[in-house]
């Protein structure tokens, strides 16, 4: 489903990285706010590790999306979440790269 195709919120799909079992099932919804997306349970796990600081975006051109990541502390360390497709990101500020 591209972005444009997406008429009534955002898509959030889970990153699993390449090197995990490919039959994890994967958490992908449609999301209206940001206080649903802080709901979808991979996220909300995220959230609760220790350290956290706050989720921040980064636009990834090749799949014309945006990465949803966790910042934690103090933004030295950071982990891809999942990807947010659509118009609608809800203020999640954009990564500043170290």
């Amino acid at each position: 489903m591209k972005s444009s195709e997406i008429k009534d919120g955002t898509k959030f799909k889970q990153r699993i990285p390449g090197g995990c079992d490919q039959n994890i099932p994967i958490d992908e919804c449609i999301v209206r706010s940001l206080e649903e997306l802080e709901k979808v349970p991979v996220v909300s796990r995220f959230m609760a590790m220790d350290n956290f600081d706050k989720l921040a975006i980064d636009y990834n051109e090749r799949r014309d999306n945006y990465m949803l990541m966790g910042i934690y502390d103090e933004g030295r360390k950071w982990w891809v979440i999942g990807y947010l497709s659509g118009s609608d990101t809800f203020g999640i500020p954009e990564w500043n790269r170290p």
